[in-house]
């Protein structure tokens, strides 16, 4: 995308189908550009394959069988979560599309769109990622 900002057009990150409803297309859109030249970041693949994992382990949970939370895939998304919260935490912010999608996730690992909880408990490397981020632009006069 950082390459082609000219081109806006959909690209194919599965099997090619005709139908765009049936496939499995995607474009992420910024709230502000990226810098010319700006590298994909990391935590963008991490927040969404951890994201992906959770709602397959709530669909999973869905089941008649599922509400032991000890079917293989339970299993298996635990791991992956596992996993991406691990890379996550050892990988710095360093752009805004990597800010966004750790926001996303973090929104998601706290229930923030639960309205029944009113003090979510973010974990403290997660707040700490973000106050590292937010001193970063800081200290940077607001670039990323």
């Amino acid at each position: 995308l950082t390459k082609h900002s000219h081109d806006l057009r959909f690209r194919e990150t599965a099997l090619s189908h005709s139908n765009l409803l049936s496939s499995r297309y995607e474009k992420i859109l910024l709230m502000q550009p990226l810098n010319h030249g700006e590298d994909y970041h990391p935590i963008v693949g991490y927040s969404r394959q951890w994201i992906i994992a959770l709602d397959r382990w709530i669909e999973a949970s869905h089941l008649p069988e599922g509400g032991n939370f000890d079917l293989p895939v339970h299993i298996e998304t635990d791991n992956i979560m596992q996993d991406m919260e691990d890379r996550m935490r050892e990988t710095s912010i360093s752009t805004a599309a990597g800010f966004a999608a750790f926001c996303a996730y973090v929104h998601r690992d706290q229930h923030f769109e639960d309205k029944t909880i009113d003090q979510p408990e973010m974990q403290k490397w997660q707040w700490a990622k973000i106050k590292e981020w937010a001193a970063a632009r800081a200290l940077s006069g607001g670039q990323a």
